[in-house]
């Protein structure tokens, strides 16, 4: 749907074309086995070099990778109450 003031998508639409190109990105990542040894080869080493250990979440350490804390995030945030 266009806004007709502006004659741009509306943030629905464009909302929506994100969440469906990002389901597409995600099905290729699925497929493309190179990327998914390199990342399992990266979490090897990482753990092994205790990287997790670097890292605080409002001052207090999280051991954990930063995106687990914003996976964890959005999962709170989509929880009803």
């Amino acid at each position: 749907m266009v806004d007709p003031a502006t004659g741009l998508p509306t943030d629905a639409d464009a909302d929506a074309q994100f969440r469906n190109d990002r389901s597409a990105t995600v099905e290729a990542y699925q497929k493309d086995t190179g990327l998914r040894d390199l990342s399992r080869d990266w979490l090897q080493q990482t753990m092994q070099k205790r990287y997790v250990y670097n890292f605080d979440w409002l001052g207090r350490p999280i051991i954990q990778y930063p995106h687990d804390m914003q996976a964890l995030q959005e999962i709170i945030w989509r929880t009803p109450a």
